[in-house]
């Protein structure tokens, strides 16, 4: 589905984590940083203002850490968004690492949850570890397992997908990565490279990063795999292949990420002032005045990132399918909003050529 549709106002929760995975985007040299949580007031503001704007009902709950580990002020946040909005729609990115109660938690108030996790127990534990070293792949697996049964109970349609991050350490293992997760009874994964670190830091590749062709190739095999199962498979680079946009993704309408250093940014890869990607932030919470105030020229500066004005793409066939793919990325690899990212490019081509396009909506937004 052509992400553009993924209007939502999106609550950085915390950047407490409880798990420390290798490969993680987030600036590891942050672990000191003093722990923060989402203000509540400012949450509210920033959905009532979304929804004057937007009238959309599509809430989403993410973090630099684990929003799991503040079940509270989503459930406030919850709480005041039914009174405003009436229905809403509920989306939740987690690393899987929680409680029963936690879990029962999501079962009642997230339609749409995506597990982060990278395969097989022994796949997994090799980069999504605990702060003491200890692998989390036998709590998501039970997690998983538990909320499938709840799931099936209630009858609820609910959404429970995987979000993977592929390395070296598994690229070549796609296929065992799909029978683990359909045998758990997932039908929606979505697998992305490993992507550089949010930092200034020349070298900001993580180790285990993969060649993008082989990427590409290997993603390929995985995804014709997959569709004979009867399992939906993507990945950020064919986030668009089901009709043409003009636009690459949510931050460039912009959607709000509400951060709880009390900025509003387009894009999840920018939570915090002085950030690399400031270019993302175009609003700032007045705690006295109790009101955000928005940069609107900052506002115009993301819109402009349209196929149009990316100059370096000018006669691409697949253009329309990629719009310059995810503005976040490519901003931290290349320096400039309108830049090709060669990475993801690659990708891109070599999928393009593969796979058929414009054949109608995915059922699955990208995470």
């Amino acid at each position: 589905m052509g992400h553009f549709r993924k209007n939502i106002c999106t609550f950085i929760v915390t950047n407490k984590c409880n798990l420390s995975c290798n490969y993680c985007w987030v600036n590891m040299e942050k672990d000191d940083y003093p722990k923060q949580v989402l203000d509540l007031e400012f949450a509210k503001k920033g959905l009532s203002d979304f929804y004057e704007m937007t009238k959309s009902n599509y809430l989403g709950f993410f973090a630099s850490g684990e929003p799991t580990l503040e079940i509270k002020i989503m459930d406030e946040i919850l709480e005041y968004a039914r009174d405003l909005i009436g229905d809403i729609k509920v989306e939740l990115q987690t690393n899987g690492c929680f409680n029963r109660k936690t879990l029962e938690w999501l079962h009642d108030n997230i339609d749409i949850l995506w597990i982060s996790g990278d395969g097989p127990i022994e796949i997994n534990d090799m980069n999504r570890t605990t702060k003491n070293g200890r692998g989390s792949g036998r709590l998501i697996e039970k997690n998983i397992k538990q909320l499938m049964e709840l799931k099936e109970q209630s009858k609820k349609d609910m959404v429970i997908g995987i979000r993977s991050t592929i390395g070296n350490f598994n690229v070549k293992k796609q296929k065992e990565l799909i029978d683990y997760y359909y045998d758990l009874g997932v039908r929606a994964i979505y697998v992305d490279q490993i992507c550089a670190q949010v930092s200034k830091d020349e070298n900001k590749y993580l180790t285990g990063e993969v060649d993008s062709i082989i990427f590409a190739q290997e993603f390929l095999k995985a995804y014709k795999y997959a569709k004979s199962l009867g399992v939906f498979y993507g990945t950020i680079a064919t986030m668009n292949f089901d009709e043409e946009v003009d636009i690459a993704c949510r931050s460039l309408l912009p959607a709000p990420h509400l951060t709880p250093s009390g900025i509003v940014s387009s894009c999840e890869m920018c939570y915090e002032e002085g950030s690399p990607l400031d270019i993302f932030i175009y609003g700032k919470w007045n705690e006295e005045k109790k009101i955000i105030e928005y940069d609107y020229n900052k506002i115009e500066k993301l819109k402009s990132r349209r196929v149009e004005n990316l100059i370096e793409c000018k006669g691409c066939e697949y253009i329309y399918n990629c719009a310059g793919s995810c503005a976040g990325e490519s901003f931290n690899e290349t320096g400039d909003l309108y830049k090709r990212n060669e990475r993801l490019c690659k990708i891109v081509k070599y999928l393009g050529k593969e796979l058929k396009r414009n054949e109608g909506i995915y059922p699955y937004l990208h995470p």
